[in-house]
């Protein structure tokens, strides 16, 4: 054995196996596929308004991050959640939580807007309020830890 004080512990680190989830639920991939759907309306109703994002009041990178880094931000959110991490599930109800009062507060602004941009609108909307009853209700159990 090496007498150096200074060499590190020859100690094998490694993170904790986790257990074995079972198979992913129905819910959980339809939650999954419905709120892929909703960023895809999502994007086509960002391209439709992006003239007038960058024309509007709002600073530079509140424009870029509900352009960009919004909708990558989301599909990251949605890859965690098809993966099993029960953080990301309330990551996304909090996120659907406080977007409800910003929807209201535009609901005046959207009568300005192109009928297929509103349709797209309260599409997405609704497919994202389906998909979080999906994964809350019926796909909760699979987002438990298991116990060793």
């Amino acid at each position: 054995m090496d007498q150096n004080p200074y060499n590190p512990p020859a100690t094998a680190l490694a993170d904790p196996a986790e257990p074995a989830r079972g198979p992913r639920p129905l819910a959980v991939t339809c939650a999954v596929i419905l709120m892929s759907t909703s960023l895809i309306f999502g994007l086509f109703e960002n391209a439709g308004l992006f003239r007038r994002y960058l024309e509007s009041d709002l600073i530079l990178p509140l424009k870029l991050f509900a352009v960009f880094f919004g909708p990558i931000v989301c599909a990251w959110l949605y890859y965690k959640l098809w993966v099993g991490r029960n953080w990301a599930r309330i990551a996304l109800l909090i996120l659907i939580v406080i977007s409800v009062p910003v929807i209201i507060a535009n609901f005046p602004h959207l009568r300005v807007r192109a009928p297929v941009i509103i349709g797209l609108h309260f599409l997405a909307r609704t497919i994202e309020l389906l998909a979080m009853y999906l994964v809350f209700f019926p796909g909760r159990r699979w987002y438990v830890r298991q116990q060793p």
